[in-house]
């Protein structure tokens, strides 16, 4: 090492010795005062040649206060201590004053050693009045030389804020496969995304069965990951092996195929088995490879107690390659930490007994408080089919006053993308965004797309309050609001993380916030939203809907339990929402342990009882404050919802003033 470079080390060390030194002796108060006057002297006597800069408020205040206004320093928020040699000073002094600086220079660094032999190790055969003199001779505004910072464990675009859950998933993540469960609101998204920018030094694809569940983490679904058509993975991988090598972009399909080495597949409990199976030997077959998926490492997440694959009984570990892909029990990870829901444990309870099919006595105040709950429908409500959502959309926007503006996307392809592919990327673009969003001033809106903000999230709800520069600005519901103006974002498909964007679609990242589906509610955090039950037609869809809210006073129920007889309520309660699908239900409970699975047994079994004794059903019902109704058939609307729903107009004319049992057309 050469003098030169040892001063740069030893400069930081230098400054750091002698700093630490006068707070240790601060402390212990180990010297007089006279020795704190001997060191402020030889100090002062070398000021022609180094100055001494510091804080005013700094404790090292006994070094002395040196004035250093003929020298402009830009100093660092840490730099306390600067030592700095006064080059300009030494070159212009009179040659009778040499001795005198020769002096001053032998005292300086007699001082400058005595600090530095305790904490620095330097080479004894270097010069060490050279290596000292170079390191008080450095440039103007000098600053301290900071140690190389240690690599650290996350990009520091990643923060590392997971719960010890979380963590112990992500070192399973890492190395091996993973399935990572939990309840609704537990983190699972949340941790998915962190993964992904965690391992996105490798080539990572992202998948999900529905395009609306991928673009929560800008991924694709995953008949587009493997290059097919909806129904070709379900027929055979041969069949879908075949399809690919058809397309004109085959060789594209393939090498992305070839060159992916971790496959993240969210939402997998809407995946058919069938399809799971399929796309496994579909990836060895390409990869030529024995090994489960050819190789790729497999992240799989998702809750089998919500909602389950369209026009299917069968679950995704049901599928041939589930207990290979996960044979160790720490690959089936659950997150036990609720997060949605931390500030109201007593709704989390709750829902953790719905989410296994079964209720207290108690819990039935719970459902009618929020079925009586007072106030507009301006939150999200949720409905099970898409026609209830569409006609509540469009009614309230055409009875909100004001005028409608209107925002069309802008639609990009590759130029490698063909024809036909680019029609199958339209349909996703379009479950992802509207080509055409028409708003007003007082529509209630949900963010739709947002990335890389703690601040806001997917489902934030809020309203349009106007429009600036032609674009929406919407006030946000938040801690205290927050007022911010909504541009154009591009909603995104791509190949894989980091690969090129195969369609991109421009639109504001918003939807009107009327009314939604459960299948697009999953996955959202609402601080306010109503829910209708009556017309669930899947297991746990009714629990899905619940968990969509942090707090039991930001859900109100639609469906009018207080008009219910007693019979219809307890046969809502059973059919509808407190429905659990029995193999998600065993698959779930064997990853409990053996308390937690004797609470959710005996809750069970109080449930049933409590179901077919009519006289402790009724008995519950009084204690949790319902009064008999006249009974109807609660499926279907009433007044009430109809205005919601159509406003005034009669189901059967379209015209206002009567109902559809009034009509005379």
């Amino acid at each position: 090492m050469t003098p030169e470079d040892l001063a740069l080390v030893a400069g930081s060390e230098l400054l750091a010795a002698a700093f630490l030194l006068s707070l240790e002796e601060a402390q212990a108060q180990a010297s007089s005062r006279t020795a704190r006057s001997q060191r402020q002297k030889k100090l002062q006597a070398a000021k022609p040649h180094m100055a001494l800069v510091r804080k005013d408020d700094h404790p090292a205040a006994r070094f002395g206060k040196l004035q250093a206004s003929t020298m402009p320093m830009d100093l660092d928020s840490s730099s306390d201590v600067v030592l700095e040699m006064d080059e300009e000073k030494n070159k212009n002094a009179p040659a009778a004053e040499s001795k005198k600086t020769s002096k001053h220079r032998d005292e300086t660094l007699s001082f400058a050693r005595r600090r530095l032999s305790s904490f620095l190790s330097y080479d004894k055969e270097d010069d060490e009045d050279e290596c000292l003199m170079a390191c008080l001779s450095r440039s103007r505004t000098p600053r301290r030389r900071r140690q190389a910072p240690e690599e650290p464990t996350t990009p520091p675009h990643v923060q590392n804020d997971l719960d010890r859950w979380q963590e112990k998933a992500k070192e399973v993540a890492e190395s091996q496969h993973l399935f990572l469960t939990g309840e609704a609101g537990s983190g699972k998204s949340y941790l998915l995304q962190h993964l992904k920018e965690t391992l996105r030094d490798n080539p990572i694809a992202v998948a999900a069965p529905t395009w609306n569940a991928a673009c929560r983490l800008c991924g694709t679904s995953v008949h587009w990951f493997a290059g097919v058509n909806v129904g070709k993975l379900e027929a055979s991988a041969e069949e879908a092996m075949k399809f690919i090598q058809s397309r004109q972009d085959s060789e594209a399909v393939l090498d992305r195929l070839r060159r992916v080495k971790v496959l993240i597949v969210d939402e997998v409990s809407m995946l058919h088995p069938t399809v799971l199976d399929n796309l496994e030997q579909l990836c060895r077959m390409v990869r030529e490879s024995e090994a489960l998926f050819g190789g790729i490492r497999c992240i799989f997440s998702g809750d089998f107690m919500q909602i389950r694959p369209v026009k299917s009984t069968k679950l995704a570990f049901e599928a041939q390659c589930w207990k290979a892909l996960f044979a160790e029990p720490q690959q089936q990870h659950t997150l036990r930490r609720p997060h949605r829901q931390r500030e109201d444990p007593d709704f989390h309870g709750f829902l953790k007994r719905l989410r296994y099919g079964y209720l207290r006595e108690t819990d039935i105040g719970l459902l009618l408080a929020a079925a009586r709950r007072k106030g507009t429908f301006e939150q999200l409500s949720m409905y099970a089919k898409n026609e209830d959502v569409e006609s509540v959309n469009a009614s309230r926007l055409l009875r909100l006053e004001g005028e409608a503006v209107s925002f069309d996307a802008e639609d990009f392809f590759h130029p490698d993308v063909t024809v036909h592919s680019r029609k199958e990327l339209e349909v996703g673009l379009d479950e992802q965004c509207p080509r055409q969003l028409v708003l007003k001033v007082g529509a209630p809106v949900r963010l739709t797309h947002v990335q890389n903000s703690k601040s806001i999230y997917r489902g934030m709800q809020g309203i349009v309050i106007g429009f600036d520069d032609g674009w929406p600005v919407v006030w946000l519901d938040g801690d205290g609001g927050t007022r911010t103006t909504m541009p154009c974002f591009g909603a995104y498909i791509q190949s894989e993380v980091g690969g090129p964007y195969l369609a991109r679609r421009k639109q504001v990242p918003l939807a009107l916030a009327w009314a939604t589906t459960l299948h697009k509610a999953q996955g959202m955090t609402l601080t306010h939203a109503a829910a209708h039950v009556s017309k669930v037609f899947h297991d746990n869809m009714g629990y899905v809907a619940l968990s969509r809210v942090s707090t039991h006073s930001g859900l109100k129920l639609i469906d009018r339990l207080d008009s219910m007889t007693s019979t219809q309520l307890r046969n809502w309660v059973a059919r509808k929402l407190c429905q659990a699908c029995p193999k998600a239900s065993a698959f779930h409970m064997a990853m409990l342990d053996e308390q937690e699975k004797r609470r959710v047994q005996q809750g069970r079994r109080k449930f049933r009882q409590l179901l077919r004794n009519d006289r402790m059903w009724k008995s519950a019902l009084r204690n949790a404050g319902f009064v008999e109704g006249a009974g109807y058939n609660y499926s279907d609307l009433r007044p009430d919802w109809a205005v919601h729903q159509y406003g005034d107009q009669c189901f059967r004319c379209g015209k206002t003033g009567h109902w559809q049992v009034d009509c005379l057309e």
